[in-house]
């Protein structure tokens, strides 16, 4: 292994751990994990989804 590639495979160990340590969290906790960050996606998709709106309509008011 060369030390250029070192760091990334430092990162991806270290993203399947995280993904692993998620899974089994989300495996005891009974699935509420899963709930939970479902539903921060869906927040989070609509505040951008305002905010684009928003974007459009002061575009069209010519407010940009």
């Amino acid at each position: 292994m060369s030390i250029k590639s070192l760091p990334k495979k430092v990162g991806n160990d270290l993203k399947a751990d995280a993904i692993a340590v998620l899974h089994a969290l989300n495996i005891a906790s009974g699935g509420s994990l899963s709930l939970i960050k479902e539903s921060i996606i869906k927040s989070y998709q609509g505040f951008l989804d305002a905010k684009f709106n928003n974007l459009i309509i002061d575009m069209t008011d010519n407010n940009v």
